[in-house]
C-alpha cells in the first residue's frame, strides 16, 4: 500500500527539477538532507520522498514535519532500486524535464542542483554528478566517479581521488550517492534493475548508458557531503557485507558470457578471497558469513 502525503512548493521562477529520496529508519539524516535541498539556490525542486517501509516511525515523522515535500509512504522495503523506482516513476508525472536522485545520508552544497542544472542544460550530456567528499571530513574527496573496466566489469579510480578536478570530466561510471539525468534519457535507458537491493544499481545503469549515445560527467563545483555507509549500519557489518555480496553476484551473472568468464570468474574468486581476509583481520567475523551467503546466492537465484 502506497500513502501519498503532501505536495512540493513550486516557485515559477526558477527551472523546476523533481528529487527523489529514499529513506529507511533514517529520520535525523534524512531531515538533513531535505533541509539542505529546502535550501538549494538559483532553482525550484519539488521533492518527494520514498519511505521504504521503515520500523522506526520516521515515515510518520516526516510527514509530520514536512509539508512542503511529497511523501510516498510503503509498508515494506523495496531496497534502494525499488523506492527509486517509485519515486521516479512520481516525479515523471510531474511535467519536469529533470530528475535528481540523492541519497539520504549526504547533505548538499546550496548551490549543488544548480551548478549540476547548468551544466546538463549547457552541454549534450544525459546525467552528470557532483565531487562527493566526506562528511566528517569535508576537504577529503570520498568520490569523483570513474571509468568501466571493459574487461573486468568494475569502476576504476572511483573513489579518493588525487586527481586535480577544475572543470566538468566526462565519465563511464558516477556514483548513485546523487545524479541528475534528463527525462529523455530515463525513458530511453528505463529504470533501475530491482535485482539489486543494496549495492551496484549505479554501476547497472551506467553500464546500460554506455550502451546509449547520452554522455556522463561530474561537475566539480557542484559539492555533496556523504555520510559514508550510514544506509546500511556501517561499513563492514555484516548487513553491508550481505549485501554487496549478493549484489556482486547478481552484478557478475548478469554480465558475464562466453567471452569473459575466464577472466571474471577467476577476478571475483581472488577478490572474495582478499574481502574474507579483510573481515578477519579487521575483526569482522560475523560479516564473513554474511558476505559468502549473499554472495552465493546473488550468483545462483
Amino acid at each position: 500500500m502506497i500513502n501519498k502525503i503532501g505536495s512540493a512548493n513550486i516557485t515559477k521562477k526558477y527551472q523546476t527539477v523533481s528529487v527523489v529520496i529514499v529513506n529507511w529508519n533514517r529520520f535525523d539524516d534524512t531531515c538533513e538532507c531535505i533541509d539542505s535541498l529546502l535550501a538549494q539556490k538559483g532553482v525550484s525542486l519539488k521533492i518527494t520522498c520514498v519511505d521504504n517501509g521503515s520500523s522506526d516511525n520516521s515515515g510518520s515523522r516526516l510527514r509530520d514535519k514536512y509539508d512542503q515535500i511529497q511523501l510516498l509512504q510503503l509498508n515494506r522495503n523495496l531496497g534502494f532500486a525499488g523506492g527509486y523506482n517509485l519515486g521516479i516513476k512520481e516525479a515523471l508525472k510531474q511535467n519536469t524535464d529533470y530528475i535528481l536522485i540523492i541519497n539520504n545520508d549526504t547533505v548538499a552544497d546550496e548551490w549543488m542542483v544548480s551548478k549540476l542544472l547548468s551544466e546538463i542544460q549547457a552541454n549534450n550530456i544525459g546525467i552528470d554528478a557532483p565531487l562527493i567528499y566526506y562528511f566528517e571530513n569535508p576537504s577529503r574527496i570520498w568520490s569523483s566517479g570513474g571509468y568501466i573496466n571493459k574487461q573486468l566489469l568494475i569502476p576504476l579510480n572511483s573513489h579518493h581521488t588525487n586527481e586535480n578536478l577544475s572543470h566538468p570530466v566526462e565519465r563511464t561510471f558516477i556514483s548513485g550517492c546523487c545524479y541528475l539525468m534528463k527525462k529523455d534519457l530515463i525513458e530511453q535507458v528505463g529504470l533501475f534493475d530491482e535485482s539489486f537491493f543494496l549495492y551496484m544499481e549505479d554501476l547497472d545503469y551506467c553500464r546500460r548508458i554506455m550502451q546509449t549515445q547520452w554522455k556522463m560527467k561530474v561537475v566539480p563545483s557542484a559539492k555533496l557531503y556523504h555520510k559514508v555507509a550510514a544506509s546500511s549500519k556501517g561499513q563492514y557489518s555484516p548487513m553491508e557485507r550481505y549485501y554487496y555480496g549478493l549484489s556482486s553476484g547478481v552484478y557478475y551473472r548478469k554480465y558475464i558470457n562466453i567471452r569473459n568468464v575466464w577472466l571474471i570468474v577467476p577476478f571475483r574468486l581472488v577478490s572474495a578471497i582478499l574481502w574474507t581476509f579483510r573481515l578477519v583481520f579487521s575483526g569482522n567475523f560475523q560479516s564473513i558469513g554474511a558476505y559468502w551467503k549473499g554472495l552465493w546466492k546473488g550468483w545462483t537465484k
